[in-house]
């Protein structure tokens, strides 16, 4: 075994700030032997609150890593391996100001778009979420939520709240007619003459025919049980007529006059 000179243990010590284990293992003896040559050569020992406190940054880092940089001082002492009161005594020592409490707290990022890869991630996540993946899945509201969300949704929805409210037209009259005795048998006459086919292609019903008034309600309403304005058509072709009807108008009054002088007509002797 080699014994350091003093020259040797005071670099490895006290210059370059090695510990006793880190410099016994170097020579390969044991801790004891290094305290030993310590004490036979006359080199101060270090206490050891001061072998294990970290280098205090500098003011510089300091002020690159929180104003530059804007990181919090929690951030900063996980950076530099020290508490966040000895970074805010240090700040203070540095004259470097603090940032206000305001100035940390949510509302930071306010209207600042989110990057596009984010939104794009945050969209597939929800995608994914749905039925039996949901968080909410399967959870019962209780009546009181239940009662509140009907009292939020009443009256939504009505009258000039609609989006395809139609002020002074077609609206009022179908107020009037929705539920009415002589509108139901209106349309039933309507269906009758026409043999409970659409007049428009022909289709026979299916369950879904519905009696369309030629002269539209909202500019005609004395007409609105005029049997000679109403026309039986199928879904899809009424749907294809609405929003055009003054295209229609001539073409269905032609057929329901044909259709009416059919049934004016006196039917066809038997063959005896």
């Amino acid at each position: 075994m080699s014994v350091p000179d003093k020259d040797t243990l005071n670099r490895l010590y006290i210059l370059e700030g090695h510990t006793t284990p880190e410099i016994a293992a170097m020579f390969g003896v044991c801790n004891t032997t290094v305290c030993n040559w310590l004490r036979f050569y006359g080199i101060p020992r270090r206490q050891r609150r001061e072998a294990q406190r970290p280098a205090e940054p500098s003011c510089e880092l300091l002020f690159e890593l929180y104003v530059t940089q804007e990181l919090s001082i929690d951030k900063i002492r996980r950076i530099c391996d020290s508490s966040e009161q000895s970074i805010s005594s240090l700040l203070d020592q540095c004259a470097i100001p603090k940032r206000a409490k305001a100035q940390k707290m949510a509302g930071w990022n306010k209207g600042l778009p989110l990057p596009l890869e984010q939104r794009q991630r945050l969209s597939e996540q929800h995608k994914q979420m749905t039925g039996e993946k949901s968080p909410r899945y399967g959870a019962k509201l209780t009546d009181e939520t239940r009662a509140k969300i009907a009292n939020s949704l009443k009256g939504r929805y009505r009258k000039h709240l609609n989006p395809n409210w139609k002020e002074g037209g077609i609206s009022i009259y179908r107020q009037y007619l929705e539920g009415q005795y002589e509108y139901k048998e209106w349309r039933l006459a309507v269906f009758a003459r026409d043999h409970f086919t659409c007049q428009l292609c022909g289709k026979p019903s299916n369950g879904d025919l519905q009696a369309h008034h030629v002269h539209p309600v909202n500019g005609c309403p004395e007409r609105i049980l005029d049997l000679s304005n109403g026309i039986t058509l199928c879904e899809s072709c009424h749907d294809k007529v609405r929003n055009h009807e003054a295209e229609y108008i001539e073409q269905f009054e032609a057929i329901i006059r044909q259709a009416t002088l059919q049934t004016l007509l006196p039917a066809p002797l038997s063959a005896q």
